[in-house]
């Protein structure tokens, strides 16, 4: 059979100009596989740097407060002047001056206690600046050992003070603020959200006040002089900050959300290569009454 042949060139349809452009316009590929990665892409690059301005803010805050903490600008006045401070900030309220939540916070005061507090209940001071939480019984005009300032904006300021272990008193037991850390970052977190303050919220702290201390790799079995440690030669160790992005469920859990960075650098801070109390499957196995 002799091959079909084709239509003569004069018959041929020739496609439409006005359609030849509409098939290759950006609409009809809107909807394609790789302009939605990109797109993707492109949303999770914008997230990502407003991430890492709010992370820059949260920085400065945490500094700028540390600096008045060390020059006696503190709420209250300290018992000595090495402190762990310990800010948990929502992203929501970064930019403001005031939370719409402030008002329960303040009516929930029994739920930010300050770090190692015992008591039946602290005393407490609500003004134009924030509430104020410490943990001296005999009142707030005496020098605390600890404290938690709740600002109007709804981020957390907790500080702890009266550090040092040893004859000497110049022993830090990295265990025992690792403990801390976890504790009460999920403390402060999970009471921020009980009033409605909504995740994510950033984690970040510092030891201040330190130079000439000793960080001490694991905890005091026998004499505090005798362990080994690493030397804290600078006056602030700021440790990174980390995000929340819901609650923890449990103290292993936050350890995990909280290793990278801030337990790695406090880690390495004492001339460890990771942090102690990690099994191999990286869980947090720590039980230290903090």
């Amino acid at each position: 059979m002799p091959p079909a042949e084709k239509p003569p060139l004069g018959k041929r349809r020739a496609l439409p100009l006005r359609e030849v452009e509409t098939t290759f316009n950006l609409e009809s590929h809107v909807q394609s596989p790789m302009h939605t990665t990109l797109e993707m892409a492109v949303n999770r690059s914008g997230e990502a740097g407003a991430r890492r301005s709010i992370l820059e803010h949260v920085r400065e805050f945490h500094n700028e407060r540390i600096a008045k903490i060390l020059s006696a600008q503190a709420p209250v006045s300290m018992l000595d002047s090495k402190m762990l401070v310990l800010h948990v900030m929502p992203f929501s309220t970064i930019d403001e001056r005031r939370s719409k939540l402030f008002d329960q916070i303040c009516r929930n005061r029994d739920r930010f206690w300050p770090i190692g507090y015992r008591g039946n209940a602290p005393n407490s001071l609500i003004n134009i600046h924030g509430l104020l939480i410490a943990s001296n019984d005999d009142g707030l005009q005496k020098p605390q050992r600890a404290y938690v300032y709740v600002l109007p904006k709804s981020s957390v300021e907790a500080v702890v003070c009266r550090l040092g272990r040893g004859s000497a008193g110049n022993a830090i037991e990295l265990h025992y603020f690792q403990a801390k850390i976890i504790k009460y970052a999920r403390i402060y977190a999970k009471s921020l959200h009980s009033v409605g303050i909504e995740f994510p919220m950033a984690v970040i702290a510092s030891l201040a006040g330190v130079n000439g201390m000793r960080l001490l790799k694991d905890c005091i079995r026998h004499l505090a002089e005798d362990e080994p440690y690493g030397p804290l030669n600078e006056d602030q160790y700021c440790f990174g900050e980390t995000i929340f992005e819901a609650v923890p469920t449990d103290d292993n859990q936050c350890a995990k959300i909280l290793r990278d960075p801030i337990l790695d650098c406090l880690a390495n801070t004492a001339g460890l290569p990771s942090p102690p109390y990690f099994d191999d499957y990286g869980n947090y196995t720590g039980r230290f009454g903090v």
